[in-house]
């Protein structure tokens, strides 16, 4: 029988309850919080390794692109926040801020076969489209009828979708 046992186990940093991890090298994870905060921790350690900050709301999920070096980040102020992890700095704001959403932005996702795309959902029950490239969304849609929680990339072939889902408890899936 397969079992998932414990092997180690980080004191969080934060606060408040953590939103999102993400672990992209196998010494350093990322985490978001409803304390604003994105840390980068040693997983050997556990020690913090950098924070950033957002003062007086929450990172909701987050995603990261190797090929940019970019964590995006969502916030509970509508926004969408990318920082870059190899800044060194303790505490410092994102490297870039887009705004485009009108309440909670509750995922972010990078398109894993091309890493200037990403795709936002948010609590104003829209999927937006990104290029790193813009500071405007490259689509709207807008067919969910209820706050948006998540999305997902599938790629196979030749083909891209986005699948996302919601409070309207329906799965739909965008082809780009």
């Amino acid at each position: 029988m397969n079992t998932l046992q414990t092997v180690n186990k980080l004191k969080s940093p934060h606060s408040q309850q953590l939103n999102s991890i993400i672990w992209p090298h196998s010494s350093i994870l990322y985490s978001t919080s409803n304390d604003g905060l994105l840390c980068a921790q040693s997983v050997e350690k556990g020690s913090v390794l950098n924070t950033w900050q957002i003062k007086y709301h929450t990172l909701t999920k987050a995603s990261y692109c190797g090929a940019q070096n970019l964590i995006a980040a969502g916030s509970s102020d509508c926004k969408i926040r990318m920082f870059d992890p190899r800044m060194n700095e303790e505490n410092h704001e994102a490297q870039l801020i887009l705004k485009s959403h009108t309440n909670t932005v509750s995922s972010v996702k990078f398109n894993p076969s091309n890493s200037q795309i990403f795709a936002s959902v948010s609590f104003d029950n829209t999927v937006k489209l990104w290029d790193l490239r813009s500071t405007l969304p490259l689509s709207t849609i807008t067919q969910h009828t209820a706050q948006l929680f998540d999305c997902e990339w599938f790629i196979q072939n030749d083909e891209t979708i986005l699948a996302t889902c919601g409070a309207d408890k329906e799965l739909r899936f965008h082809r780009w």
